[in-house]
């Protein structure tokens, strides 16, 4: 319903946005030590005499509580160095940390067009771009028989050319070029801690002698297997959501609109268009699908 009191609607936002503020954290005004905390109503009632005594301090000391809609109640005070000065702060903030939403969004929706194609999170691959962890949480515990079978599973019987089987003893080169590389940042990170602790060192002597005498290993059962590999592929979507994977290139996805999902794109779609045909009714505060 379109209001006839703009004043009015005013007061109402402004209500709606000190009553918010007085339910955070803020820093309302200082208080001795023993002092009893300030109620709801103290809070707002400092706020409110502060957005309208000194706008400038209001945004600077509770700008981090507002929303988009909120800094239109300081449209009247523009031209104000300070005001202005806090506005823009403000907004650059909306944006950064809207460009961080849209880019998980991407990588997100991206990470789940790859699950299903299917290489990319096989557990080879995987294998090819994390050798030591592979080794770490699967590789170690493989019996001899689903060595075999995998070996087998990875020759590719149907093309068994020179130049497949040159392409595949260069990939297996890499990889293992790769695990060295892997291995000897950890030995060089375990080096670090043992100079720092005489008694890690003294641990990890009595646990080389122990194995050494031949003290039994421990041998995971078949769920205990899946389950570590679950944890394997979990920790590599986490790795690519994060950024980490080298080869990737994630420019080709964090500034890609084809991977902003269906349902983000209607919405957006959804307020765009009523924000253009009935401003006066429409007032968006929905959340971004994944912030971080």
């Amino acid at each position: 319903m379109i209001s006839n009191n703009p004043e009015a609607e005013v007061e109402h936002s402004c209500k709606e946005m000190i009553d918010r503020i007085a339910d955070t954290d803020a820093h309302f005004r200082h208080q001795q030590r023993d002092e009893a905390d300030l109620t709801h109503d103290e809070k707002a009632q400092i706020a409110k005499e502060i957005f309208h005594k000194n706008p400038s301090t209001f945004l600077s000391r509770f700008g981090k509580y507002l929303n988009e809609i909120d800094l239109d109640l300081f449209s009247h005070f523009k031209g104000d160095y300070e005001v202005d000065f806090h506005i823009s702060t403000i907004r650059k903030h909306f944006s950064m940390k809207q460009n961080r939403t849209e880019v998980h969004n991407r990588r997100y929706e991206a990470m789940l067009n790859l699950m299903k194609e299917g290489s990319y999170f096989s557990e080879e691959v995987m294998k090819a771009r994390e050798p030591l962890l592979y080794e770490q949480m699967i590789g170690q515990y493989l019996s001899e028989e689903e060595i075999e079978e995998k070996a087998q599973k990875e020759i590719d019987k149907s093309d068994l050319r020179f130049s497949r089987i040159l392409l595949n003893f260069m990939d297996n080169k890499e990889e293992t070029a790769r695990w060295q590389h892997q291995k000897s940042i950890e030995e060089g990170q375990m080096e670090e801690e043992d100079e720092s602790s005489e008694d890690n060192e003294s641990e990890l002597e009595e646990m080389s002698c122990q194995a050494a005498h031949g003290k039994e290993e421990w041998v995971p059962s078949a769920t205990e297997k899946q389950q570590m590999r679950d944890e394997f592929l979990h920790i590599m979507q986490e790795r690519f959501m994060e950024g980490q994977d080298e080869e990737f290139d994630y420019s080709k996805v964090d500034t890609n609109t084809d991977y902003d999902s269906l349902n983000i794109r209607e919405q957006d779609e959804q307020e765009k268009y009523f924000d253009e045909e009935q401003p006066e009714d429409v007032t968006v505060t929905a959340d971004p699908v994944l912030d971080q």
